[in-house]
């Protein structure tokens, strides 16, 4: 099982930049990481670090509470 790239990336431009990552239970999706910041607090530098920490927390999650082995992506 692959985690899903980002769903919706975080920009600059967004009225409210957003970042969903979905997760797995036995490679079923059963819910997704998400993270919406409003604009004027979103710093554009960080945006790329941020949609890392929410794959990671997907992954995680989908480590977590599946039963069967999972593949992550690197």
């Amino acid at each position: 099982m692959v985690i899903a790239p980002v769903i919706a990336a975080f920009t600059a431009s967004a009225p409210r930049p957003a970042s969903a990552v979905p997760f797995f239970i036995d490679r079923r999706i059963r819910g997704a990481v998400t993270v919406t910041v409003p604009r004027h607090r979103m710093d554009p530098d960080r945006s790329d670090q941020t949609a890392r920490v929410v794959r990671q927390a997907a992954s995680r999650l989908t480590s977590l509470f599946s039963t069967e082995p999972v593949a992550h992506a690197r």
